[in-house]
């Protein structure tokens, strides 16, 4: 007997005892996580926006010195939100 008929065998089952049902229960609870977080990484990314919104309506104009605070404020929030969603989409894309 070869080589090639050894490998061309079937295997014989193997019992794992609900060991495959855990690890896939077990990634889809990963992956469940991943989304809330992702999903709430991204509102609060948003929330900026959204609490600028109504003022947009009724014609709120800022003096250029609130914008200014406004962005020194807010930029760097909005980049680092940002940056962490980057990071757990990479983390996570690796499983």
């Amino acid at each position: 007997m070869n080589i090639d008929d050894l490998l061309n065998q079937p295997l014989a089952p193997v019992r794992d005892d609900g060991f495959s049902v855990r690890v896939v229960r077990r990634l889809r609870a990963s992956e469940q996580r991943m989304r809330l977080i992702l999903w709430g990484l991204l509102a609060a990314a948003f929330l900026p926006v959204l609490a600028v919104l109504p003022y947009v309506d009724i014609g709120f104009h800022p003096s250029a010195q609130t914008l200014q605070m406004l962005n020194s404020q807010v930029a760097p929030a909005l980049a680092t939100i940002l940056f962490i969603i980057f990071m757990w989409k990479q983390r996570f894309s690796r499983l």
